[in-house]
């Protein structure tokens, strides 16, 4: 949970508040079944990571396409979060250091009594790089366990956004204030599949499920419940649903509810003017306190968060460059002011938000979230029935004390009538298999289509803006 959810009133404008929420359920349930795949591929053929699953069922192919795909997504994650906190961080630092009057038209603080100085330093390049500090320095840990306390933080810091958003929606209802225009369904298929990455993303956290799993059973302390088992019938145990798996659902439900309140209260607030805004913080009156507060409530999110970004994004360029050799401590912090350097120049430079949520969510988010996830449980559930039972032997005679030819032949009968009895199960168990593998195949194509088609509608759009030009952009200003 993060600053994606600030796009989401965006996307419910493109997809109509009813199917657009129908649609964000969808997501959110094919992001569960992701994870949950996922974490069980991880387990079952025994790898610690997204990239290691994908080298065990695809080989070097599997491999490379992970990490090509998260690297795209975390690099383009890092530079939608820095867009943020441009975009955030200015109107307020305008405000209330400078005190100016800021123009949202020209990115300009008017009227400021600061030095010609102090407003260049307030400028939004500036404030963008002054504030890409602290992340440079949380991302230079090794480990995503010191930052549990600092994750807490940054989404309790986004519920109290989300809180505001929903307060001020509310108060323009019972005002009459809020503009209408609210469309229950798109207007045209184009703005419909528009919306596709801005809402696929929005629950993406496959890149981290595995590591976050394995931290959190060491650190409460989980037995394997795969104990004393190998083969067919620790991958049978794995299928269980885990308590890892009840975990992923209740934190996608809580997500879910959370993102579908904030996007309808955006869109309910603004109407038709929701279009104009990839960040709906920026609809509201600069001189509005809630949500000023609010602001820079989400550029502390999204400071405490671009760690956990950051972090995996740096693992996977380390894997692909330099063979997961250790690097020393001066080459260690270039390669983190480098990725921070270069996400930052590309944030000033493309400052959008939602067309970076966009290209995001088509390009590497449907690889990430349902693609590879699918197809990497498919191929999984294609290699459990060819792993050896437990009770298999190369040898069934060396599984008994045999002292002459007689006991010999009894052993090897009880052996051939217990292997039948497995036969039978594994039989049964086939269908299971079967039905798991397909289930993921389906979210691997789901995927695909996603990515696809609303790639071409991102493309048409950029081509042709017309085609969902929305209206022009307008700020309440009757709460301040």
């Amino acid at each position: 949970m993060g600053a994606g959810v600030l796009s989401l009133p965006n996307a419910l404008y493109f997809a109509g508040a009813v199917s657009g929420t129908i649609c964000l359920v969808v997501f959110a349930i094919c992001s569960c079944f992701s994870m949950i795949f996922l974490a069980r591929s991880a387990r079952i053929l025994k790898v610690d990571s997204f990239e290691d699953v994908g080298e065990r069922v695809y080989g070097c192919a599997g491999k490379s396409a992970v990490r090509i795909s998260l690297l795209v997504l975390l690099f383009g994650a890092t530079t939608a979060y820095f867009i943020v906190v441009g975009d955030l961080s200015t109107p307020v630092v305008c405000r209330q250091l400078l005190n100016g009057t800021y123009n949202e038209t020209s990115d300009v603080c008017l009227n400021a009594t600061a030095s010609e100085t102090a407003v260049f330093l307030g400028s939004k390049p500036m404030c963008t790089i002054f504030l890409a500090i602290v992340p440079f320095v949380l991302s230079l840990l090794h480990s995503l366990k010191p930052l549990q306390f600092s994750s807490m933080g940054a989404v309790v810091a986004v519920v109290v956004v989300c809180v505001f958003i929903i307060i001020r929606s509310i108060q323009g209802g019972l005002d009459g204030t809020n503009y209408g225009g609210v469309e229950n369904f798109p207007t045209d298929v184009i703005g419909f599949t528009i919306a596709f990455p801005l809402q696929s993303v929005a629950f993406c956290s496959q890149f981290n499920v595995i590591e976050l799993q394995k931290e959190t059973r060491e650190a409460i302390g989980a037995k394997s419940d795969d104990a004393g088992q190998s083969g067919r019938a620790r991958a049978k145990a794995l299928m269980r649903f885990s308590l890892s798996d009840c975990g992923i659902c209740i934190s996608v439900l809580v997500v879910g509810l959370l993102y579908m309140a904030v996007g309808f209260a955006g869109y309910f607030l603004f109407g038709s003017s929701t279009g104009s805004f990839g960040n709906i913080l920026n609809a509201f009156p600069l001189t509005d306190l809630l949500i000023e507060v609010g602001s820079m409530l989400v550029v502390l999110t999204v400071v405490l968060k671009l760690p956990l970004v950051l972090l995996p994004l740096r693992q996977v360029l380390n894997s692909s460059v330099c063979q997961n050799k250790k690097l020393n401590p001066f080459l260690h912090v270039l390669e983190c002011f480098a990725l921070i350097a270069s996400c930052t120049a590309l944030a000033i430079v493309l400052d959008d938000l939602a067309l970076a949520f966009q290209f995001l969510g088509c390009i590497g988010g449907t690889a990430v979230c349902f693609v590879m996830p699918g197809m990497f449980y498919y191929k999984t559930m294609k290699i459990v029935p060819t792993l050896p039972s437990t009770s298999n032997s190369a040898n069934p005679k060396a599984r008994y004390v045999t002292v002459d030819t007689e006991m010999a032949d009894a052993a090897t009968d009880d052996y051939i009538a217990l292997t039948d009895k497995d036969e039978t199960t594994n039989t049964s168990d086939s269908s299971r298999w079967c039905v798991q593998g397909c289930m993921g195949l389906t979210l691997a194509i789901f995927g695909a289509l996603c990515g696809i088609v609303s790639l071409a509608a991102t493309i048409l759009e950029m081509v042709d803006p017309s085609i969902v030009e929305p209206s022009s952009p307008t700020t309440n200003s009757s709460w301040h």
